[in-house]
């Protein structure tokens, strides 16, 4: 947010005024205050008034005798600065002297000045001018901290809005990938215990109690996934080696007939060849 004050005046009459208010600013408000004589470059002079034109949020216009007298000259300075500070959108506060007096016509292109609330310098009421002077400074850094505040509200309301979306969307596309491999584990699970039946059926040992445990397992993983939430990938492999480890161990302990007759010729042989 821009906070300086630009202050313009006529060199001839209003020099000591400028530098009285100049004063009184930087030094009791710590305002950031530019004066020709005091900060312009060396260089282009209107270039160089542009330029801290642009530094600038207020324009205070120091009215003496007959400052605006000259302002009908289009090369004229003090008109120049005026319509520059207009141009830019600068707040701009008029200062009269005790012997100001409005020209009972405006030069031309500057008939807005009369628009604008004057704050009238008079010395023995000195305290009450600065006073309202600086309330009149202050109201317009005032807005302007309640507009940057507003746009700034608004770009953080925009940024959640569009995060709020794109985490929507992440979810989702999270959703999907989840529930496509869930569907994955199912179809493999499902093929596993098939193949196990199927193996079972041909082998003429059926046995109930292995196709329970294995049901259960699926059972006990399918709601370790629903609670585990994002994490249920881990039980993956822990659900798969599960289940060969319940098939391994009944094989074993139940052998089908061919394994347990293969066994029988083993022994037999072995006895054979001790005798």
């Amino acid at each position: 947010m821009k906070r300086g004050i630009f202050i313009s005046y006529r060199r001839d009459t209003g020099s000591t005024m400028a530098r009285m208010i100049y004063d009184r600013l930087r030094l009791e408000k710590k305002y950031q205050c530019f004066l020709d004589v005091e900060k312009l470059n060396v260089g282009n002079f209107h270039e160089n008034i542009i330029a801290e034109l642009d530094n600038c949020r207020i324009f205070l216009l120091i009215l003496t005798k007959n400052a605006l007298d000259r302002c009908s000259n289009p090369s004229d300075v003090v008109r120049q600065e005026i319509l520059t500070a207009e141009e830019k959108g600068l707040e701009i506060i008029p200062v009269t002297s005790e012997d100001f007096q409005w020209p009972d016509t405006m030069p031309e292109g500057l008939e807005m000045l009369g628009n604008y609330n004057a704050v009238q310098y008079v010395q023995i009421y000195s305290d009450n001018f600065f006073e309202k002077l600086y309330s009149f400074i202050e109201n317009v850094f005032k807005e302007d901290r309640a507009k940057e505040a507003a746009n700034r509200k608004a770009e953080l309301a925009a940024k959640g809005t569009e995060l709020a979306a794109n985490t929507k969307d992440k979810l989702k596309s999270i959703g999907q990938s989840s529930a496509n491999t869930l569907s994955d584990f199912g179809k493999a699970t499902s093929s596993a215990a098939k193949n196990f039946v199927v193996d079972s059926l041909q082998k003429k040992k059926v046995n109930p109690l292995p196709i329970a445990v294995a049901v259960a397992i699926l059972a006990v993983t399918a709601l370790l996934i629903v609670l585990l939430g994002e994490r249920w990938k881990i039980m993956i492999p822990v659900a798969i080696a599960a289940l060969v480890l319940v098939i391994v161990i009944w094989r074993k302990k139940h052998p089908s007939q061919s394994e347990a007759a293969e066994g029988g010729e083993e022994d037999s042989n072995g006895g054979d060849s001790r005798s």
